[in-house]
Formats: structure tokens, C-alpha cells, sequence
């Protein structure tokens, strides 16, 4: 095992450090766009009062963000007073409804929060599978009533289209497994198992459904041959066991029954030997009981499936939270968004304000010093479960990753692969080109606007961060006696 767990959390500044680490001689380094803050207007949403009336108060040649305030957000304990709100960009002369969206103000205690936010769906964009995790889209703005110095607030846009989908956050999927003492114990800390198999309960509802709905209608069917019996004298007792026997049966219908499989389980209990033509021939309220059968064996493999991407999508979640130094991951920053059209369910991901723990510039955890985190990693909200790790509320990351290497080696060995095969888009994403100062010397002033005067301007620095995801990498090289740039070449000859 690698290290131990470790609990509370403290931060101090220190900008001393993004002069000595990033002072560069010799070059300039570009302002990457996306860190430069975007002009915002926001105004207070009203009852009854159309969206065309609120456009109007924007200026005419505005290029920005205008946000409509709707409520505040009581999910999470996002600090910056988060709010929800209706946003629109104002660009080259068009208004684009970005749709819903929520707005925290620059906290000054800890300034870099804002900036670790947008570097987070940055780096998640470019590595996780967005087929299967939704990943927000985030943007830095300063309202165009104070353009000062203060750090930029934060737009985290919604994971959700309201229209198509829905979404339920994770802390109520884990709820509905645990008891109610169990949660408040745990807080919104649980173990990764409790989740997975929270997350699988949720998916497989539908099947569950589906099968208590077919018992109902076969008990309804033996209801009426009991009826049947009384009004005309009949014996139907043989049919009455036999559906019996199938009711019970329908509990055990999985992925792999076949009709063959059911007509002989059936022939086992009610010791007369049944086809599957003749079990074909059977009908529920008129319709044939092998089609609901293979309905409901369908439904199955669905939503196995389903569960299999979703399993997949948090341990790369889980994996890329221990690289960034995500110490937030707690049951309502991640969540699952189901499409309402075909009942399929896909991984919402959000809030990562507290990420890139002594990573990015301005902040140094106190309770886990650069100099710790280098030896165990920073520690994860997602946990293992350990009486130690319980009462603390934390794991430390490398036990974690540990624990998930074991268990899920197949998912964790083809995201690794990807994340540093990755790791040059990466740094493009969230770094800075750079040009030698006699090159920079040469541009006229207006180009030059778009470089920094100097380092101490810079607000990510990003190498700080690619050096730490190498260092991660060596760690896990090291420790498991692989090779990540050898795959990465045989992965290259290939195609």
C-alpha cells in the first residue's frame, strides 16, 4: 500500500512561489484565451417578465455575457454565493443562449479557485470520454461595472439540457442504498463501492420494474382462471401451477436466459417437460409470454451495458480526480444525466473549484504540503472502505488508485495510456505558447498586448501542473513496472 490517510484541509497563499517556478529568461509567453476574462452583465431575474426585456438593457455593441439571476444553488457548499441563472453571449453581432449556468464570485481567501475550475474542464475535455461524462463548459468573467484587479468570477454552464434530459445527483442515488443514519455518518464521503453499486441499482431500476410488472399481470391472470373456475366448474389447476411456477421464475431472467434455458427450469420445478414452443404458445393478457421474456432478457443487456460504460466513466473520473489533486469529489459534485427519449444514462461531472491542490499558482494546502503530496498523493472524498478513512472523510490518493489498479485494472491501464498519450494536448489546452524575446522585440505594440510583461502576470502555471502529471506517472511506472511512452509507441506503429 502506498501511504496513509490524512484529513483536514488548510490553504495559505503564496505567490512568492509563481515567481521563482515560472520565471522564464529569454522568452515571452503568450495570454492562452481562455483564461482571459469575458465582459458580464447580470441582472435580477423577475416573475412574468420575457426574456426580450431583459436583452434590451444590454448595450448595443456589448460583447460579453448577459446573466439572468434565477435562485441560488442549495445543492452543493460552493463558496462565492453560487447562483443559477438563464446566460446569453453576445458575439459577432448574434445572442447565443448558452441555457443555464452557475455564477460564484471570486472568493479573495482563495483566489485561484476560479482559475483551477476552468483548468480542470480544460483538461477534461481533452481526456475524458465525452460520449459517457459531461464534462461543463466554464468561462471566467468580470462584470463590466468592475473591471479592477479582483480575480475573475466563474460561469460553470449546466451538464443538463432540460428539454431532453434529467439529471439526479449522486448524493440522492447513494441515499437510496443507504440507510438514512449511515448518510448522516458518512456525510457525503462515501466509499467507491457504495457508489458503484449505487450507481448499478439506479441503472438496472427498469428491469426491476419490468419484472414486478410482469408478475402483476400473470397474478392477475391466475385471479381470473380462479374466477373462471368458480363461474363454469373448471379444474384449472395444472394451468394455475404453472403460472405460478413461471411468475417466480420471471425473478432469475438475466442477460443470458434463453427460452431453452426458461422451458427448462420450468420442466425442473412442475416436473413435466415443457418446449419452448409450447411456453411460446402461453399468452398474458394477450400477449405471448416468450416475448415479454426476451423483453425483459433485452431490457437486461441494455442496461448492462449501460452500467458497464457508467462504471467505466467514474474510475476514470475517479483516476484523473487523483492526478489533478481533486480533494472535492463528494456526492454532489458528480451526478447521473439520464436521456429522457431512450432511458439511457450518462456521468455529469462539476465543481472543481478545489482541484489542483499545490498544483496551479497561488495556493499551498497546509494540511497537505507540496512536499506530502508528492510522497502520497493528495487525498480523495472518494474513499476506500477503511474505519480510518471513514472517520476521517478522506483517502489517501495513492492507496486509492491502489485499491482501483486491483480492481479495475482493465479501465485504469486504457485511461492511463490515453491520459499520457494526451498530455501534449493537454499542455497546449491549458498552457502558453511561447516566443523568444527577439522575436517578441520585433512585434509592434499592439501584438505585443497579447503576451505578458512579465511572469508574475501569469495566472495558471502550467508547467508546474505537466510536471506534476509526470511526476505521477513515474510514480505509477515505478511502482507497477510499466511503461506508459513504450505503449504509446507500439500504439503508433500500429496505425
Amino acid at each position: 500500500m502506498w501511504g496513509n490517510s490524512f484529513g483536514g484541509f488548510g490553504f495559505s497563499s503564496r505567490s512568492s512561489w509563481r515567481n521563482s517556478y515560472s520565471t522564464k529568461i529569454g522568452v515571452k509567453e503568450e495570454k492562452n484565451p481562455g483564461y482571459e476574462p469575458k465582459k458580464l452583465i447580470m441582472i435580477q431575474g423577475e416573475n412574468n417578465v420575457p426574456l426580450s426585456k431583459y436583452k434590451e438593457s444590454v448595450p448595443n455593441d456589448f460583447v460579453g455575457i448577459l446573466l439572468i439571476k434565477i435562485r441560488e444553488d442549495h445543492i452543493g457548499r460552493s463558496s462565492g454565493n453560487a447562483m443559477w441563472c438563464r446566460a446569453f453571449e453576445y458575439v459577432d453581432g448574434e445572442i447565443i443562449d448558452r441555457g443555464m449556468a452557475i455564477h460564484k464570485e471570486s472568493d479573495y481567501d482563495y483566489t485561484d479557485y476560479n482559475y483551477n475550475e476552468k483548468v480542470w474542464s480544460l483538461i477534461g475535455k481533452v481526456v475524458l470520454d465525452p460520449e459517457h461524462i459531461a464534462v461543463p463548459q466554464v468561462d471566467l468573467a468580470k462584470r463590466v461595472e468592475d473591471q479592477s484587479t479582483r480575480e475573475p468570477d466563474v460561469i460553470s454552464y449546466s451538464v443538463v439540457d432540460q428539454e431532453t434530459q434529467e439529471m439526479t445527483m449522486m448524493k440522492t442515488i447513494v441515499f437510496n442504498v443507504l440507510e438514512r443514519q449511515d448518510m448522516d455518518q458518512r456525510s457525503d464521503r462515501v466509499p467507491l463501492d457504495i457508489i458503484l453499486k449505487s450507481v448499478e441499482l439506479q441503472i438496472m431500476k427498469k428491469v426491476k420494474i419490468d419484472k414486478k410488472n410482469l408478475q402483476e399481470k400473470i397474478k392477475q391472470t391466475i385471479i381470473d382462471l380462479e374466477l373462471e373456475e368458480k363461474l363454469d366448474g373448471k379444474n384449472l389447476e395444472d394451468e394455475k401451477k404453472l403460472l405460478e411456477v413461471i411468475k417466480e421464475k420471471v425473478e432469475y431472467i438475466d442477460e443470458n436466459t434463453t427460452l431453452e434455458d426458461f422451458a427448462r427450469s420450468i420442466s425442473q420445478t412442475v416436473e413435466r417437460e415443457y418446449s419452448p414452443e409450447e411456453l411460446s404458445k402461453i399468452e398474458i393478457k394477450g400477449t405471448p409470454i416468450a416475448e415479454m421474456i426476451i423483453g425483459i432478457k433485452q431490457t437486461t443487456c441494455e442496461k448492462k451495458d449501460n452500467y458497464s460504460k457508467l462504471e467505466e466513466a467514474i474510475i476514470q473520473t475517479t483516476i484523473l480526480d487523483l492526478f489533478t489533486n481533486n480533494i472535492d469529489r463528494h456526492l454532489n459534485n458528480w451526478a447521473l444525466i439520464r436521456d429522457k427519449a431512450t432511458d439511457t444514462y450518462k456521468l455529469g461531472v462539476f465543481d472543481h473549484a478545489v482541484s489542483l491542490l499545490n498544483m496551479s499558482l497561488d495556493t499551498e494546502c497546509l494540511a497537505q504540503p507540496y512536499d506530502y503530496i508528492r510522497q502520497y498523493w493528495a487525498s480523495s472524498s472518494v474513499l476506500l472502505d477503511r474505519p480510518e478513512d471513514l472517520k476521517r472523510f478522506a483517502t489517501a490518493g495513492k492507496d486509492l488508485f491502489a485499491y482501483i489498479m486491483e480492481n479495475y485494472r482493465e479501465y485504469t491501464m486504457k485511461f492511463l495510456q490515453v491520459l499520457h498519450d494526451k498530455l501534449p494536448e493537454i499542455q497546449k489546452a491549458i498552457g502558453y505558447r511561447e516566443i523568444p524575446m527577439a522575436e517578441y522585440d520585433k512585434l509592434s505594440d499592439e501584438e505585443k498586448k497579447k503576451y505578458y510583461a512579465h511572469d508574475s502576470d501569469k495566472t495558471v502555471n502550467s508547467d508546474r501542473i505537466m510536471k506534476e502529471f509526470n511526476d505521477k506517472f513515474k510514480d505509477i511506472e515505478k511502482g507497477y513496472g510499466l511503461n506508459f511512452e513504450q505503449n504509446e509507441n507500439a500504439n503508433r506503429n500500429d496505425d
